[in-house]
């Protein structure tokens, strides 16, 4: 049986609807419904050709994560689906469902997904956040940067600092509680910071990489860890291996994709109970199955919120 999907022909090119086959199942795996599905910067990195990590098959649909809805009629996340989850059904891997709690929004759950992982994750997990301390966000505009600021308020964080770099992404950090908010673009950066942190903070969350990850090494207070999630504004920079010393700073890579099931699990549930309260919440924008082509080039503009389609 055929079904609609985003799908990708070569590398670099943006996915175009089309009928594929609806995926086999084979030991160890389920043919499940797609409710929702977010749109990630880890597709486009994906459907680039240069992900780290394995590429797929061509053609092949897109997509990473889904609510999807199983044989028995239950409702579910899976963060890392077995075939493309931008499509009306996907194949997931037994035990790859996470159960959702009654009654929670399809797209809140899909914002707790994949960036809500790499937010909470990079905290708890990466930088191993204790109550008190003070805590930097480069890059916090983005989804997984907002979201980030307001899991260290959850976390008990005592001082929380965001970056932005562009004056819109200021303006979507209003109201998220952050005690201050410095924009990236100015010379004295590495001042502001410093300034700020009265002491130095204790975890920086590096969702950009690149000028703003070396001006918050001065920022860093002794024993500090500076948590590396993304690079949106450098693939590459030139690190001062003085800067690290001077400090007895850790500078750690995370990912989600990294966590045992268990522990990918356990951290969704955490998310998942954040946004169910309200102590966390991020601005969602749909679109259909046939405009994926516009939500795709939505997520290449950095669009301060999260894209889901709904198929």
């Amino acid at each position: 049986m055929a079904m609609k999907a985003a799908v990708l022909n070569a590398f670099g090119e943006t996915p175009a609807v089309e009928d594929l086959p609806e995926p086999n199942a084979e030991s160890g795996q389920e043919v499940v419904e797609v409710v929702a599905a977010g749109v990630n910067p880890v597709d486009l990195t994906i459907a680039s050709g240069h992900f780290y990590g394995p590429l797929p098959t061509l053609p092949a649909a897109v997509g990473s994560e889904a609510v999807v809805r199983r044989a028995d009629g239950s409702l579910g996340y899976v963060s890392k689906a077995a075939s493309g989850t931008l499509a009306e059904r996907a194949m997931v891997r037994a035990g790859s469902v996470i159960e959702l709690p009654d009654g929670i929004d399809p797209a809140q759950a899909i914002a707790a997904g994949i960036a809500g992982l790499a937010a909470w994750g990079s905290l708890e997990h990466g930088g191993s956040l204790q109550t008190g301390e003070k805590v930097l966000v480069l890059g916090a505009s983005g989804v997984v940067g907002q979201i980030a600021v307001q899991a260290a308020r959850v976390m008990g964080a005592g001082l929380v600092v965001g970056s932005a770099r562009s004056q819109e992404g200021i303006e979507h950090l209003e109201g998220l509680a952050l005690d201050a908010v410095i924009p990236t673009e100015v010379e004295d950066l590495a001042e502001r910071l410093a300034a700020v942190a009265d002491g130095g903070f204790d975890v920086c969350v590096d969702l950009v990489y690149g000028p703003s990850l070396l001006a918050a090494l001065g920022a860093m207070a002794s024993l500090g860890r500076i948590v590396q999630v993304g690079n949106a504004a450098a693939a590459t920079v030139e690190l001062p291996a003085g800067a690290l010393r001077a400090r007895n700073l850790s500078l750690i890579g995370y990912s989600s994709m990294r966590l045992s099931p268990d522990e990918l699990a356990m951290t969704y549930r955490k998310v998942i109970h954040a946004f169910g309260t309200g102590d966390v919440r991020i601005e969602v924008e749909e679109f259909s199955i046939d405009e994926v082509g516009s939500a795709w080039s939505r997520q290449a503009g950095s669009p301060h919120r999260k894209l889901i389609v709904v198929p």
